[in-house]
């Protein structure tokens, strides 16, 4: 009997369930046209547009979806048909950009009704129809003016000046143009001599004059190398930005006899970038490793419990049957919670200098820290006193922390993968 009814309730959760999984998808057709409402009043008609016609694929029988749908489409196209023509008249610059932009919503809307099912207007009992104009010829129009638009401005940066900047930035424009229309003129070829000229070729190079020593681990290898590693793997980064192979910047370095650190700074750094045929350094020092040890902290609290021992008669019903209550004993036991804790901090700063004029770029701090912590519990007296939390930390054995090796290979890692992202939005 207990057995078949814990079937019966494990059926009904089933069914409660489902019911709900399925009042949910069959009202979130009235949501997309509660939320095309709240954009037609505030007379976003595009993506009331697209809020119903969610709602329509849903449920494409829903009177009030169809019904607004009707009525909003044809102030979306005019609302985007407006906007465009005041765009023209504008003295924007890349005005064509936004243009396309609006027939590219246009479309849009266009596609998403004519993709929709049949819809009946129940009032007059006829099929819903759209109106559906041919943007074709205006559409490649503005697409080619706009491409036009960044072909002249990317032969204006690349004729203005020999410099790096506006190579990169002439390349952008060209890459825009093909954008708009592929192939167009000569803008890839275009693109491909500016992106040449306005690349950066860049050498990455740290020294350690923390002091600290580090068993069978070079911490500015490893930042070095995470760093190298993260702008290999991005290969938007690379269109602008070439990094010097260690093994070029090694052999130059023992051509120029640096084995001693102490005289590597500034000028010794736009020496090497000079060798090397780079345009700039970023030169960093790490200046700081500290390593605190592993720590544990020991609070002890006492825990007590009541649990049941017996019963005692407490009196007599009617017909003679003994009244009975539990009999408590108070329990206790005294947990010890331990806490240990670890971390590691490097500290440094880096720069980028320009090589052609011994210019800083950039000039950056480095702060980074890798902490461990965790903790277990010991307990005297009875077990069962304890509270489940202390119950679990107490079947927990004591942790083995970290080595400082492995905690400092960590943070130059961090620091290595700051720097990568850093260089990545810098090359871009």
């Amino acid at each position: 009997m207990v057995k078949f009814k814990n079937n019966i309730r494990k059926i009904c959760r089933v069914l409660t369930i489902f019911l709900l999984i399925f009042a949910l998808a069959s009202c979130s057709y009235m949501q997309y046209t509660s939320s095309a409402e709240k954009h037609i009043k505030s007379r976003d008609y595009y993506n009331a547009v697209l809020k119903l016609c969610y709602a329509l694929n849903e449920n494409p029988k829903y009177d009030k979806a169809i019904n607004l749908i009707a009525g909003v489409y044809p102030k979306a196209i005019k609302a985007e048909e407006d906007d465009i023509e005041n765009i023209k008249a504008s003295s924007d610059k890349f005005k064509w950009d936004s243009v396309v932009a609006k027939y590219d919503r246009i479309l849009n809307m266009q596609k998403s009704v004519a993709e929709l099912p049949e819809l009946i207007n129940k009032k007059s009992e006829t099929i819903v129809k759209f109106e559906m104009k041919n943007y074709e010829g205006v559409y490649a129009a503005s697409k080619n003016n706009a491409a036009e638009g960044h072909y002249l401005e990317g032969k204006r940066l690349a004729l203005k000046t020999e410099d790096r900047e506006a190579q990169k930035s002439a390349a952008k424009e060209f890459k825009k143009a093909v954008g708009f229309v592929a192939g167009y003129k000569d803008s890839e070829q275009l693109y491909e001599k500016a992106r040449k000229s306005g690349m950066c070729r860049m050498i990455i190079y740290f020294e350690d004059k923390s002091g600290a020593s580090v068993s069978g681990l070079s911490v500015v290898d490893a930042i070095n190398d995470k760093a190298v590693s993260s702008v290999f793997d991005d290969k938007a980064s690379q269109e602008f930005l070439e990094i010097v192979e260690r093994g070029e910047l090694d052999k130059i370095i023992a051509e120029m006899n640096l084995s001693n650190r102490d005289e590597f700074d500034d000028k010794t750094a736009v020496s090497l970038g000079e060798l090397s045929g780079a345009n700039e350094i970023l030169f960093g020092k790490i200046t700081g490793i500290t390593y605190s040890r592993p720590v544990t902290v020991s609070n002890s609290y006492q825990e007590t419990a009541e649990i049941k021992t017996g019963e005692k008669i407490v009196g007599y019903y009617e017909d003679g049957t003994p009244k009975k209550a539990p009999i408590y004993t108070k329990i206790s036991a005294t947990f010890t919670k331990h806490s240990m804790n670890s971390s590691v901090k490097i500290t440094g700063s880096y720069k980028i200098i320009e090589i052609k004029t011994s210019k800083i770029k950039e000039l950056k701090q480095i702060t980074e820290e890798t902490s461990f912590s965790d903790s277990w519990g010991t307990f005297s007296g009875d077990e069962r006193a304890l509270s489940f939390a202390s119950k679990n930390l107490c079947k927990k054995g004591q942790p083995i922390p970290p080595s400082r090796e492995e905690m400092i290979s960590d943070t130059a890692y961090k620091i290595g993968a700051s720097l990568g992202k850093f260089i990545i939005s810098y090359a871009k």
